[in-house]
C-alpha cells in the first residue's frame, strides 16, 4: 500500500481508503489517505527501480540531505523520507508520494474520501486550493486569511503549508504573509492590457450581480488574476476581498452546484420549488441552460419540466433543495438559448408575444437613445424632443417594473391593458405617498 499526498488522473489503477493509524509528521496524527495500486501500476513502479527524491531548499537549510534514494519493491517494505516528494509517472498518471508502506498486489480498498473535492476534510484538495490561492496572490496571504478561505483553523493551515514545502513548492514567509516564488509558475496564457480590461469589466459585473459570497466565484477570479497584468490583477483581488465579506448562502451554493453538474452531464435533477400558492413541491427537470438576470441579482435555470412536458424558467434562489437523478436526457440540436430568450424582456416567457409602444420625454429621451434595451427595439422621433420605442416581448411581466422605473418620463402608448396597469400603479403610488397617506 502506498500513501499519497496528491493523486491526479489515476483512473482505475488506484483505490483509496483509510490505513491503520501511524504517525504522520505533516498532519500531526494518523489522518492520511492511503491507496492500493492495480497490477499495471505496480508493474510500472517496479520497473522504476531506485527513485531519487529532491527535498526543497528550505528543508536542506534545516538539515535534511538531498537527494534521498529509496527502492520500490512489491510485497515488501519500502520507505521514503517524510520530507521528500518525488513524482513517479505511471502511464498518464502522476503520483506525488510522501511516504510508502506495504504494497499488496490485488488489494483494492474502497473509496472512502472524495478525490478532487474541496470539502473541509479532504486534505489533498485543500492543499491544492492553498497553492491556487497563493498563485493568485503574488504579495502573499496571512495564515488567518488562508484558513478562512479553506475552512480550517490556522494550525491546520500551517501544517498544510508545510506539506506544500514537502512537495518542493517554493513557499516562503515575508512580514507575516505566506507566498510562493512567482518564478515557480508558468502562466498558460497572457492577455494584452485591453483584453485584461475586458475581463475586469466582466469581473466587476459579476461583483454587482452576486450580492452574496460565492467561494467558486472567488476561486475562479483568483486564478484569473494570476495571469492578468499586475495593475488589473490588483483590482481583481480587491473585488474578491469585497465579495468574501458578503454573507454566504450555503443552500444556494449546493443547489447551483447540483443543477450545474446535472446540466453538464445531461442528467435530470429533482428540485423542490414553490408553486403559485407558495407550497413547496418536488419537480423533475431537464436543465437546458443557466442564465443570470440583471433584475434582482438573480440566476435562473431554463429547463424542460418533465411533469408538464414544457419549457419553464426556475429561479435558483427559490429552489430549496436539489437532488441529481440517474436518468439522462438530450437537449434538442435545434435548441438555441439566445433565440429562446430573444423574446423575453429579461428571462421569463410570461405570455404570448405582444408589441409594446412607449414614448420617452426629455431628458430621459437622450438616455434611451444611448442603449440597446432589447433585440427587437425600434426608435423613432416623437413630438417636442421625445423618442418613441417599440419592442416585441413575450409577456409584460418583466417590462412593467422597468417602465415604472422611468417615472413620469414615459408614457405607455400600447397595449391598452399595460397602459391601464401602469396608470393604476401610479394612482396607488400617489395615494400612498401623499400627505394624507397612512403613517
Amino acid at each position: 500500500m502506498i500513501v499519497f499526498e496528491e493523486i491526479a488522473t489515476a483512473g482505475d489503477q488506484v483505490g483509496l481508503g483509510l490505513p491503520s493509524a501511524f504517525d504522520d509528521p505533516l498532519e500531526g496524527g494518523a489522518k492520511v489517505l492511503a491507496a492500493s495500486l492495480g497490477a499495471d501500476a505496480i508493474e510500472a513502479l517496479t520497473r522504476e527501480g531506485s527513485i531519487e527524491m529532491q527535498v526543497s531548499e528550505m528543508e536542506q537549510a534545516k538539515g535534511h540531505k538531498s537527494p534521498v534514494t529509496t527502492r520500490i519493491v512489491p510485497v515488501a517494505m519500502a520507505w521514503a523520507s517524510a520530507k521528500a516528494a518525488p513524482i513517479i509517472k505511471v502511464g498518464l498518471s502522476l503520483f506525488r508520494i510522501s511516504r510508502l508502506c506495504h504494497i499488496y498486489p490485488g488489494t483494492s480498498p474502497r473509496l472512502s474520501v472524495k478525490v478532487g473535492s474541496f470539502e473541509k476534510g479532504d486534505r489533498g484538495a485543500r492543499i491544492l486550493k492553498i497553492q491556487t490561492l497563493l498563485q493568485g496572490n503574488p504579495h502573499g496571504l496571512t495564515t488567518g486569511e488562508i484558513a478562512r478561505r479553506t475552512g480550517v483553523n490556522p494550525r491546520t493551515t500551517y501544517r498544510d503549508i508545510r506539506a506544500l514545502e514537502a512537495m518542493n513548492v517554493p513557499v516562503y514567509e515575508d512580514d507575516g504573509r505566506i507566498a510562493i516564488d512567482p518564478n515557480y509558475f508558468v502562466a498558460p496564457v497572457k492577455f494584452t492590457l485591453r483584453e485584461a480590461m475586458a475581463l475586469l469589466m466582466g469581473v466587476r459585473l459579476m461583483h454587482r450581480h452576486r450580492d452574496q459570497a460565492d467561494p467558486d466565484v472567488a476561486d475562479a477570479f483568483t486564478k484569473l488574476a494570476a495571469v492578468l497584468p499586475a495593475p488589473v490583477a490588483e483590482y481583481v483581488h480587491a473585488t474578491v476581498r469585497q465579495m468574501a465579506d458578503r454573507p454566504s448562502n450555503p443552500t444556494y451554493s449546493r443547489v447551483l452546484q447540483t443543477v450545474a453538474l446535472s446540466w453538464a452531464g445531461h442528467k435530470a435533477v429533482r428540485i423542490w420549488y414553490p408553486s403559485t400558492n407558495h407550497e413547496v413541491k418536488p419537480r423533475e427537470i431537464e436543465p437546458y441552460f443557466l442564465e443570470p438576470s440583471l433584475i434582482g441579482h438573480s440566476s435562473y435555470v431554463v429547463a424542460r419540466d418533465r411533469g408538464l412536458r414544457e419549457m419553464r424558467t426556475f429561479k435558483l434562489e427559490r429552489i430549496t433543495r436539489a437532488e441529481p437523478m440517474a436518468e439522462t436526457y438530450q437537449i434538442p440540436a435545434e435548441f438555441d438559448v439566445n433565440k429562446y430568450l430573444a423574446g423575453a424582456w429579461g428571462i421569463f416567457h410570461s405570455g404570448e408575444p405582444v408589441e409594446v409602444r412607449l414614448r420617452f420625454f426629455a431628458p430621459a429621451a437622450a438616455r434611451v437613445r444611448e442603449s440597446i434595451w432589447h433585440p427587437s427595439q425600434k426608435l423613432s422621433d416623437g413630438p417636442k424632443g421625445s423618442v418613441n420605442m417599440t419592442v416585441t416581448v413575450t409577456g409584460t411581466l418583466e417590462i412593467t417594473p422597468w417602465i415604472l422605473g422611468w417615472g413620469d418620463a414615459v408614457e405607455v402608448l400600447a397595449p391598452a391593458d399595460l397602459r391601464k396597469k401602469i396608470s393604476d400603479v401610479g394612482t396607488k403610488m400617489a395615494s400612498r405617498n401623499s400627505r394624507g397617506g397612512r403613517r
